[in-house]
């Protein structure tokens, strides 16, 4: 499976900003991945996403599509980042979003 942690830089953060935090849980430092750069497809580059269309409603939620059309409810942030939603707040019932089912591809279209 693959993962959005495959291949990802771990830095330690001993920041002056965070230090009072990383303290008060008893460590001087902590390793942290580097937020990947990732990019929200283009019209060239969905060419060979296919999508469903998904009318939101209640008792939905990303990780329930996920396990639906992935067999794995981890990648429910797939369907967010597609989607420039990135919680499920921001979504009201009756909504129409589009779930890329042919996930290789679209985890190499976004950069991962």
């Amino acid at each position: 499976m693959p993962s959005r942690y495959i291949g990802r830089q771990v830095i330690l953060n001993n920041s002056r900003r965070d230090r009072s935090n990383i303290k008060k849980r008893g460590f001087n430092e902590v390793e942290q991945y580097v937020t990947p750069v990732m990019f929200h497809p283009k019209d060239v580059s969905l060419f060979g996403i296919k999508t469903v269309n998904h009318t939101w409603k209640r008792g939905d939620h990303y990780y329930k599509l996920a396990h639906k059309y992935y067999g794995n409810p981890a990648y429910w942030w797939v369907i967010a980042f597609f989607n420039v939603t990135p919680t499920e707040n921001l979504l009201s019932f009756g909504d129409v979003i589009l779930i890329p089912v042919n996930l290789d591809v679209i985890l190499q279209a976004i950069g991962i």
